[in-house]
């Protein structure tokens, strides 16, 4: 007796699962590839930050996505086999994890360097949703909480990157 593939339950939840690693896979791309673009425009400005933390915090980037604490949670909110699973998905909980183990997020940025890495990671994510780190930031400014003096970097590295 034979079983039709095509009606496996894990079966949608393989391809949901493979479609957030492919996406994971594509933003950790981008945020590789921004961060050169990134220093490449902003080389005369690098001098104000820890250049090989920056490095090391853009090779790492993200992978708390693959923990525990994050990736099924994750995976339920943005890439659901069904829409009852975002519903107590945890994501507050893994979203506070993440925001914890990465520095690069408005909330948590505590040096330039954490100012720099956040506008690459922002460049990133427009590299696939069509706009800037600065339209991002527009856009956003009213959920977005930072310093004077992170505010102002953040907006040098802007005017460096629309050249």
């Amino acid at each position: 007796m034979n079983i039709d593939k095509s009606n496996m339950k894990a079966k949608a939840y393989i391809e949901r699962t493979r479609e957030y690693i492919n996406y994971l896979e594509e933003h950790i791309n981008n945020v590789h590839k921004a961060f050169c673009e990134v220093s490449e425009k902003c080389k005369d400005v690098l001098w104000v930050i820890n250049i090989d933390k920056l490095k090391e915090d853009v090779i790492h980037h993200d992978l708390s996505k693959f923990s525990p604490q994050e990736f099924v949670q994750y995976r339920k909110t943005f890439f659901p086999v069904r829409e009852s699973e975002k519903i107590n998905s945890g994501m507050d909980e893994a979203w506070e994890h993440h925001k914890k183990e990465n520095s690069h997020h408005h909330e948590t940025v505590k040096t330039l360097t954490d100012v720099m890495h956040m506008v690459i990671d922002w460049t990133a994510m427009g590299y696939m949703f069509g706009d800037t780190a600065q339209q991002y930031y527009e856009n956003n400014k009213d959920k977005i909480s930072l310093s004077k003096s992170h505010k102002d970097f953040m907006y040098q590295i802007f005017d460096k990157l629309s050249v």
